[in-house]
């Protein structure tokens, strides 16, 4: 039984959107890793130490996702972390443009208007997958009559 649960859930809208969510972090944290000092000058930023912080909380961020996605447990609990994150680090991209809290330039805020995008959408595909999959397992089958 556990073992079709799990299948079952591999092939789900919110388990696939976890793979790639933690697959776009990971790679994401990457770039800013290697790439600071050339996003930093492109961005006019003058702290380029700051997207090395970004960079390794995004790697670990994504690494943790793929590994409890992975896992197998409870991965309604995983979803609901993950949206509640993906969803944090898009309010606070959007009130730090709003507000100014990045000395960038237009690149540099074009880029983290982009980047909050990519993650919405992120957090609204696992917000349908977390439906799809509570209303699945929710929702108990009918029994025939005169059976």
């Amino acid at each position: 039984m556990t073992a079709v649960v799990q299948s079952e859930t591999r092939r789900s809208l919110l388990y696939r959107v976890l793979i790639y969510d933690g697959i776009f972090a990971v790679f994401s944290g990457a770039l800013f890793l290697a790439g600071y000092k050339i996003i930093a000058s492109l961005f006019e930023l003058d702290q380029p130490a700051a997207l090395m912080v970004v960079g390794l909380m995004v790697i670990t961020y994504g690494a943790a996702l793929l590994i409890f996605t992975r896992r197998g447990g409870d991965i309604r609990a995983v979803a609901i972390s993950a949206i509640v994150l993906n969803t944090l680090w898009v309010a606070v991209s959007y009130l730090g443009l709003l507000l100014g809290w990045w000395d960038v330039n237009s690149t540099g805020r074009w880029a983290i208007a982009l980047i909050a995008e990519a993650i919405l959408i992120f957090a609204i595909l696992e917000i349908v997958g977390l439906y799809k999959i509570s209303r699945r397992i929710s929702i108990p089958s009918q029994p025939v009559e005169g059976m």
